[in-house]
């Protein structure tokens, strides 16, 4: 089934709405990167409550969660796509039947959510 790739741009959208996007060029399965949404936390030199602002995170080979910051070839790739490396998520179509039902739905091939 192919799989809708785009630009980081849209991946940076997408994952502001709280998807893991990965890329086509990314060999081992299990990497994504996703936003952290801004978040209350304490200075570690002070005690004092500082706000962390919202923060892009990568799960890497080792299952680790650490800050990311796109390398010159990702910003200029055209290979992201929605889900992990080595599992990307098939293209979702949104259907709104809001006015009906009061909800709307994601329907995906294979799979409705």
């Amino acid at each position: 089934m192919p799989v809708r790739t785009f630009e980081i741009g849209e991946a940076i959208r997408l994952m502001r709405e709280g998807k893991t996007v990965a890329r086509a060029a990314w060999g081992n399965p299990g990497k994504y990167v996703y936003m952290q949404p801004a978040e209350e936390g304490l200075d570690p030199k002070t005690g004092v409550s500082i706000r962390i602002n919202d923060h892009l995170m990568w799960k890497n080979d080792s299952g680790n969660h650490v800050p990311w910051t796109p390398s010159q070839d990702a910003v200029l790739a055209a290979d992201w796509f929605v889900g992990e490396s080595g599992n990307p998520e098939p293209e979702c179509i949104c259907i709104s039947d809001w006015h009906a039902t009061g909800r709307h739905r994601v329907t995906c091939p294979a799979r409705e959510v």
